[in-house]
């Protein structure tokens, strides 16, 4: 199965620039994932009080576990990148917010996910 996940990039890690928080939250994904592909993107989009901007690192992630035991991968990450919840989007259509609060979030939304451009490249490649 294959995700891909949204890591907002914000200064939680302190002492860290966006490259220095991107590696940071790459090296949380690849203790789980041996088979990641990531880029920085921009996140826009309309909040409940106006237009957001997030710089997220973009991820696709490869795994043989079941989705359960994905999920409890990515809580780890979010843990480790001081997040309250990354947003999942499995390859089977299924989106969910994983994380200590992500309750609090409410649901997934798909209108503030960020598909990667090379999220079609590493499909073709599997």
């Amino acid at each position: 199965m294959q995700a891909v996940i949204n890591i907002e990039l914000d200064d939680k890690v302190p002492g860290l620039d966006i490259a220095g928080r991107y590696e940071f939250a790459l090296a949380a994904v690849r203790k789980y994932f041996t088979r990641s592909v990531a880029e920085i993107s921009l996140v826009e989009y309309k909040g409940p009080h106006g237009e957001v901007q997030e710089i997220t690192a973009v991820v696709v992630v490869e795994f043989h576990s079941s989705g359960v035991v994905a999920n409890m991968a990515f809580d780890f990450i979010a843990r480790e990148c001081q997040q309250d919840c990354i947003a999942v989007l499995f390859d089977d259509g299924k989106g969910e917010l994983v994380g200590p609060n992500a309750k609090s979030w409410g649901d997934f939304n798909i209108e503030y996910f960020k598909a990667p451009s090379i999220a079609k490249l590493f499909k073709e490649a599997a």
